[in-house]
């Protein structure tokens, strides 16, 4: 026989077992929280996949450590080790959800190190996130009736529904609802970590994990300085003391002590721009047809002229087709003109460009741009994809005296951030790439964007050749790894 919400505190009776509004409200928070994680993941390369399996193990670990963590600090304690079969006993609640972070944290970090997956960078995706997991999760205090703080007056539920403050009244009093206070201040607690503080601060690997820590820690430490039924360590309540423990780490991590090894990174990571984090290819084509229809309406633009128009210098493409009556000058001119509106309307990154960014940069490289595009125009189109952020330098075609092939831009952006990198890395798109690379002795990673191109790059000798960008991060990592 089934039976939906025969009591208050049960969700759903089938055949005389119970499954609790307790263990309903949590499994909805977690999947949201999931959700959300999964959707953030992709910043960081890593594959839905990889969270799913690492989040149910995660969660069935959390919710035995936050059993045990209220257990081993419960004034019960001697009743749970005289009756065991109480610690299994969850449906009255009695989680303690900091030993649930504590130990699904623990298990995360394991199975991280089984996929050859970066910590930190699954933490910064995940625990914004579990805020919202927290903050829905506390409805089921109310639920069990428990969380609450010390009595009050009806009075202090005038703002309330009136089955709120009725729920409330707990053991012949009302109390204060600690629990909705706290899933208040967890809600916007992720709104600030997650939109707000990346306006103010460049956010590194690990961020967004302190964040967590010291917002999380001052709540509760607020939090259970007004609650009647905390867990109690040597007479202090244990959530206060496992907060201050995590407001040190956070305030220790925002000051770099545990990105040391990141800080000394000796790697420099350049991009060219079109056609390697912008695709803007077809754009650059476009653009190059129409100034040619307006100022050379009889040229006919082959498929070969076309494939040349990427890579070059705007005058070098212009002064190589232009005719003894064209002004190469206006051309450039209104290219640029042509070429802005594009981007607005059509400007697309190649895909995985930000992921790739970001992990690359979570990592402690050096990252920059070097473009024979004109700084201003490159900036522009960095801006509109969100790119500039992660990069560390921005060389654009006007600001050297020789363009790609030659390396000047290259050995200048590597002066500027890194002259004493042991790794050198440059990605891009065209022969002409490869042959700067080469030339400021860069290891030289062509991206193939444009089949069209792909003879022109092999005949250039790249290190390697890929077809899609997150590729590029294998190569690094195998590469300092010793596997290549």
């Amino acid at each position: 026989m089934m039976q939906l919400f025969p009591n208050t505190k049960t969700f759903i009776s089938i055949l005389g077992v119970d499954i609790a509004w307790y263990a309903v409200i949590i499994l909805c928070g977690a999947a949201l929280a999931l959700y959300f994680t999964m959707r953030d993941g992709k910043r960081y390369n890593i594959s839905s996949a990889h969270i799913e399996d690492i989040f149910f193990g995660t969660l069935l670990v959390g919710v035995l450590g936050a059993r045990l963590w209220y257990v081993l600090f419960s004034p019960q304690l001697s009743a749970y080790l005289s009756n065991p079969m109480l610690i299994v006993a969850f449906r009255d609640g009695g989680l303690a959800i900091q030993g649930g972070l504590v130990f699904g944290a623990a298990y995360a970090y394991y199975k991280c190190k089984k996929l050859n997956i970066d910590f930190l960078n699954l933490a910064d995706a995940a625990f914004p996130n579990v805020l919202i997991a927290q903050a829905i999760g506390r409805w089921g205090n109310f639920v069990n009736q428990e969380a609450f703080g010390e009595i009050v007056t009806a009075k202090h539920f005038q703002f309330f529904p009136e089955w709120f403050k009725e729920y409330m009244y707990i053991d012949g009093y009302y109390r204060q609802p600690m629990f909705f206070y706290e899933s208040i201040l967890n809600i916007v607690g992720f709104i600030l970590i997650k939109f707000v503080l990346p306006k103010f601060r460049k956010m590194q690997k690990g961020d967004y994990v302190f964040a967590y820590l010291v917002w999380y820690g001052l709540v509760r430490i607020v939090i259970e300085h007004f609650r009647t039924d905390s867990l109690v360590f040597f007479g202090m309540k244990s959530a206060q003391v496992t907060s201050i423990v995590f407001i040190v780490i956070g305030l220790l991590g925002f000051m770099g002590k545990f990105r040391k090894k990141d800080n000394e990174s000796n790697t420099i990571v350049l991009f060219d721009f079109d056609g390697t984090l912008g695709d803007t290819n077809q754009l650059i084509v476009d653009s190059f047809v129409q100034v040619f229809a307006e100022v050379q309406p009889d040229l006919v633009v082959s498929e070969e002229m076309k494939l040349s128009f990427v890579g070059p210098t705007l005058y070098h493409s212009f002064e190589r087709y232009a005719s003894e009556s064209d002004d190469v000058d206006y051309n450039v001119k209104r290219y640029k003109e042509i070429n802005l509106v594009m981007q607005q309307e059509r400007l697309e990154e190649i895909e995985g460009a930000k992921a790739l960014l970001t992990v690359l940069k979570s990592k402690g490289y050096k990252l920059g741009v070097v473009s024979s595009k004109m700084l201003h125009s490159l900036r522009f189109g960095l801006d509109l994809l969100k790119l500039e952020s992660d990069l560390d330098i921005i060389i654009g075609g006007d600001e050297v005296s020789i363009p790609k092939p030659d390396p000047q831009g290259l050995l200048k952006a590597q002066a500027e951030i890194l002259p004493d990198a042991k790794y050198k890395y440059y990605i891009g798109d065209t022969p002409t790439d490869v042959l700067a690379a080469q030339a400021a002795g860069f290891t030289s990673i062509a991206i193939c964007t444009s089949p069209a191109l792909e003879n022109d790059i092999m005949a250039c000798n790249p290190d390697y050749l890929i077809y899609e960008l997150n590729e590029v991060l294998t190569i690094i990592e195998e590469n300092e790894n010793g596997k290549i």
